[in-house]
């Protein structure tokens, strides 16, 4: 069993599935500012909660564990841009979004290619300690990531997925909490996106603040003369909720609705959406945790190359190599002087040399007497 897991203001959604089917299904609640905008801001306190999560249900988070996360720090663009080599278009990305770090070393870049006439990629970044405080966030409760998606990238592919969102200007939004992001589609293409804050204390002020937004789109594809929004679509609203909202619609031509991604799953709460996306659309999307490494490589690669390292490690052996010739030398001489000692010192030796300084007393003594007889 794979698992689904979706952090969001609220609570942790984990979902356990087999193939496109849900087994399980896990919540928990999550106090107010624990994250924000897709920042984890106490890691702390929600290693604790995913320890609990995981002691509570261990299958849940044996393996192939999968997070997706959403959030106004995880940036994304729609990018025209020419063909090029994968190279290229991360390189792309990565000076497109030079602006959002303090170096384009911190960002961790992603692309999607877009079906489109103009060879548009969705481009994202992401600062890489976001992405290192999720791995060490789940580390610390024990849990290992397979893969880290994004939100935005999920929602294309559902979108792509459905055909009644390819033939007309629709909306897509997704409400979290007290977070919309907002997708406007002209015949399926994602033409633009948009976050907003909900605010109001009762559910109808909150309604009311969501049509607003619509509002705005509205005047958005008047003037760009984009063809008129036909539909507007609601994930995360509850079937009770979404009869409230279409009770305030102040546009009778636009109609509202809501969309199911897992068709057949009725016990799966709509809140749950982003965790259900991952689990459906998750397989063919960008991993920031493989992204996060091909950052490390590329940094890597820009390093200034130490030339006088090698030229110090060349150096270097030729004097070893010289000193062990002069050392071997040596040796031969050493060897050769020890025969020559030990020659010399030996018993026979001596032996010998003692006869022969006889010997040449006993002459010195004949050549003197044969000197006095001449």
């Amino acid at each position: 069993m794979k698992s689904s897991i979706y952090v969001s203001a609220e609570q942790i959604q984990a979902i356990g599935y087999t193939g496109k089917s849900v087994n399980q299904l896990v919540t928990y609640p999550l106090p107010e500012g624990t994250i924000y905008n897709g920042t984890i801001t106490d890691s702390a306190f929600l290693a604790e909660c995913l320890a609990s999560m995981k002691k509570e249900n261990p299958a849940l988070f044996k393996s192939g564990v999968s997070l997706v996360v959403d959030g106004s720090t995880i940036l994304t663009r729609r990018i025209v841009t020419p063909k090029l080599s994968a190279k290229r278009y991360l390189q792309l990305v990565r000076d497109d979004f030079a602006d959002s770090a303090e170096s384009s070393d911190d960002l961790v870049c992603g692309y999607r290619k877009l079906d489109s006439a103009e060879n548009a990629i969705l481009a994202c970044a992401v600062n890489k300690t976001q992405v290192d405080s999720y791995i060490s966030t789940f580390g610390e409760s024990g849990i290992k990531l397979d893969s880290i998606h994004m939100g935005v990238e999920l929602i294309l592919s559902f979108v792509k997925s459905r055909q009644e969102l390819q033939s007309s200007t629709v909306v897509l939004n997704i409400i979290d909490g007290f977070t919309m992001l907002s997708l406007l589609f002209e015949n399926g293409n994602n033409i633009f996106m948009s976050r907003s804050r909900l605010y109001g204390e009762e559910k109808e002020q909150v309604f009311q603040n969501v049509l607003e937004n619509l509002n705005g789109l509205i005047q958005f594809t008047r003037s760009q003369k984009i063809g008129e929004i036909t539909v507007s679509y609601y994930l995360g609203v509850a079937e009770a909720d979404m009869r409230l909202l279409d009770a305030f619609n102040p546009h009778p031509d636009i109609r509202l609705g809501t969309l199911r991604v897992i068709e057949g799953q009725g016990d799966i709460p709509p809140s749950a959406h982003f965790a259900c996306l991952n689990m459906v659309y998750g397989g063919d999307s960008i991993d920031l945790i493989s992204r996060r490494k091909d950052l490390d490589k590329y940094v890597k690669a820009k390093r200034p190359k130490k030339l006088w390292i090698p030229f110090l490690i060349i150096y270097v052996v030729v004097l070893a190599g010289i000193a062990g010739y002069l050392w071997w030398q040596n040796s031969i001489l050493d060897s050769s002087i020890n025969e020559i000692k030990n020659f010399l010192y030996a018993p026979a030796t001596v032996e010998k040399q003692a006869e022969l300084q006889a010997l040449g007393r006993e002459t010195n003594m004949y050549n003197s007497i044969a000197t006095h007889v001449d």
